[in-house]
């Protein structure tokens, strides 16, 4: 730009900016098509109909079951008004008095279910070990009620070799650390009765574990809970 004018080298940059600026525009916009052509490529039914798509899902979960990591019945078959507690009484088949059903679970896709077996924190009228395997049980007589449907399964190899067989892989899991009242031997004992899966806490704060919901006193886990 040597013996340009002032005028020159302005009118010179603008120009150099004006480039950059279309160069970038254009790349963007490369890069734009590129992306929607990789997404083309892997979500080949982006701009499929609505039955496409269906039909779709339920290819897949022919091959690939849902595994639901935590459903309530055993406490809503508790907590029911009419017959508090009974299995019998709370048809799965029948017209739905909850949430859950067997019609659902099926048309869900449905291939492992872990019955949460919840005891509340705040409870007074009893030890939680009562409760608890009460719940226990209850879960254990759903899935003995329809045989046809439910398999009882400990391990994730049980629960494809029931999907298999047409039937839901059914584990327990349990809500709350509370319900072992700091007992390891308690905690094998659920073990031996099915339960795969404890959470540390609910609501309420443990003698070994703080709860997100209650005022926390151990700074997360003392040593037991670790």
């Amino acid at each position: 730009m040597r013996g340009c004018s002032h005028q020159a080298r302005c009118m010179f940059a603008r120009a150099f900016a004006s480039a950059l600026v279309v160069t970038a525009l254009t790349a963007s916009v490369v890069a734009a098509q590129g992306v929607k052509a990789a997404s083309m490529a892997t979500q080949p039914l982006q701009n499929a109909d609505l039955p496409t798509r269906v039909a779709h899902v339920r290819a897949l979960l022919k091959a690939t079951p849902v595994v639901d990591g935590h459903n309530d019945l055993p406490w809503a078959i508790r907590e029911t008004k009419n017959n508090p507690r009974d299995v019998i009484a709370y048809d799965l088949r029948a017209t739905p008095q909850g949430m859950t059903d067997i019609a659902r679970l099926r048309k869900g896709g449905v291939g492992g279910q872990f019955w949460s077996v919840y005891v509340p924190g705040e409870v007074k009228d009893s030890g939680y070990a009562r409760i608890e395997l009460e719940q226990i049980d209850i879960a254990h007589q759903v899935i003995a009620r329809y045989p046809d449907v439910f398999a009882t399964a400990l391990t994730a190899a049980d629960v494809r070799a029931s999907y298999k067989r047409g039937k839901i892989g059914s584990l327990l899991g349990m809500e709350g650390g509370h319900a072992i009242e700091n007992s390891l031997g308690a905690l094998r004992a659920y073990y031996d009765l099915g339960v795969r899966y404890m959470t540390l806490t609910h609501n309420v704060t443990l003698d070994w574990a703080d709860a997100a919901l209650d005022v926390p006193t151990h700074k997360g886990l003392t040593a037991f809970g670790k």
